[in-house]
């Protein structure tokens, strides 16, 4: 039993799960590491889980729209040495872009980052176990409409338009 009362240090971070009409999904995966993993950032100082959401959607695909569903919360603990940070990463549903977005969604990344839309029987082929189950899971729950609205302040944030 640790004698340490001290928390560990969290970050929060959001993903996206961003569909397209054939069941494709969004995926990012930067230049420099291994696997596909859902687009995502850490939640700035002072920022809501649904603005960073849009932020993210915004840098990494130049698209806008409205966030106001969590489909999965996962948590991945501080490391032993606590040199590693705990996440706890909110994956929100961002919805089904059109036709002409799907192009326009991968078309101009940000420096260093790659975005493909993967099938789900693609996920064992180019991610990583833990980020696997992450999207299966979370692909599940949206397929099943389970969702839980996000909150700021006790509020509901806006449904999508």
């Amino acid at each position: 039993m640790s004698t340490d009362s001290s928390p560990a240090r969290t970050i929060l971070v959001v993903d996206l799960l961003l569909h397209d009409r054939s069941g494709r999904f969004l995926t990012v995966r930067h230049v420099k590491s291994a696997g596909w993993h859902l687009p995502g950032s850490a939640v700035g100082e002072g920022e809501s889980i649904a603005e960073a959401a849009l932020r993210c959607l915004k840098e990494l695909t130049g698209l806008s729209r409205q966030v106001s569903d969590v489909v999965l919360i996962d948590q991945v603990p501080a490391g032993d040495a606590k040199e590693r940070a705990a996440h706890l990463i909110v994956v929100v549903h961002a919805g089904t872009v059109l036709p002409s977005e799907t192009n326009v969604a991968v078309s101009n990344p940000p420096e260093g980052w790659v975005l493909t839309w993967l099938h789900r029987y693609e996920l064992g082929d180019y991610t990583l176990a833990c980020e696997q189950q992450r999207i299966e899971r979370a692909l599940s729950a949206a397929e099943r409409g389970m969702r839980a609205p996000l909150y700021l302040h006790g509020v509901p944030v806006p449904a999508p338009h």
